[in-house]
């Protein structure tokens, strides 16, 4: 295989078909969690039309209309404030109550938000399956994660000649085996250098054998660290790999810290009602 039939053969790994959509399954899900979490509508649409026709012209003439409206205002501000999801005035009284009644400030509700139910007065119960599965799922995350920075942090191109050779990484100043593989335990451990292939001694294809990779990807690989054109190719790739997995990795944190977040309100919800149970058995003793 000559130089230009190599680099003709190259596959890339971003360009495998299980990456060619996350960008887009990512977003569309951020999207959608985001208009189920979206509460404070009436309230950011009041604030827009106070900025843009003054808070004068924005209001209603209309006494009616304006205590109508107000009413609404409060209460979407107040659920935007302490992450609560009323709809009455009436609840948010109740809860006020419950909250003295209970010996718990607003401050700690805010910090499990979605887990405590405003029309109930009580804690939401999740269930042990569900817990489970959030924490396989976001240890999963981190992982992918760590994947991802790896293609980040290294100023390496993740390729392969042809069907049946490993990944290896190669950039203008090395080519070595990858540690990371779609089929693991596939890659050997080897590493090839510009001083390496410039050293009289140094047979490729004798050193490919040993190394057990195509007969001439040692020799390839050295005529890529002495080609301008060729380094540019794989510099572009290695640019194309940062994007991709830099923006991936940023969204999959996203979403890891989100579950974290949300695994450590459930635990929090625990040491709370281990608080109002003592206070209520205080109260009672007295």
């Amino acid at each position: 295989m000559d130089y230009n039939q190599f680099f003709n053969s190259i596959n890339v790994f971003i360009e495998a078909p299980i990456f060619k959509y996350i960008e887009i399954v990512i977003v569309i899900l951020l999207v959608i969690y985001l208009s189920l979490k979206w509460k404070i509508v009436i309230f950011l649409k009041d604030r827009l039309w106070g900025i843009l026709l003054g808070k004068k012209n924005s209001e209603f003439f209309n006494e009616q209309w304006k205590e109508f409206h107000n009413n609404n205002i409060d209460i979407a501000h107040f659920n935007a404030l302490y992450h609560v999801s009323a709809n009455t005035e009436r609840q948010i009284e109740k809860y006020l109550k419950w909250l003295k009644r209970n010996g718990i400030s607003a401050i700690q509700v805010i910090k499990i938000k979605s887990l405590f139910d405003i029309n109930k007065l009580s804690f939401k119960k999740i269930r042990s399956g569900k817990l489970s599965a959030l924490i396989i799922g976001d240890l999963a995350l981190f992982f992918i994660a760590l994947f991802c920075l790896n293609f980040v942090v290294t100023s390496a191109a993740l390729i392969k000649v042809g069907e049946n050779s490993p990944w290896f990484w190669v950039s203008d100043s090395y080519a070595r085996s990858s540690q990371i593989s779609l089929i693991p335990f596939t890659n050997t451990n080897w590493d090839l250098t510009p001083s390496m292939c410039n050293t009289k001694e140094f047979n490729a294809e004798k050193w490919s054998t040993e190394m057990n990779l195509p007969k001439t990807l040692a020799r390839n690989i050295c005529e890529h660290f002495a080609n301008k054109e060729s380094k540019d190719k794989i510099s572009n790739i290695v640019k194309e790999q940062k994007i991709f997995f830099g923006f991936n990795c940023v969204l999959i944190l996203v979403y890891f810290l989100y579950i974290f977040t949300f695994l450590s309100q459930v635990f929090y919800v625990r040491d709370l009602r281990l608080q109002i149970k003592r206070h209520r058995t205080k109260k009672w003793s007295k």
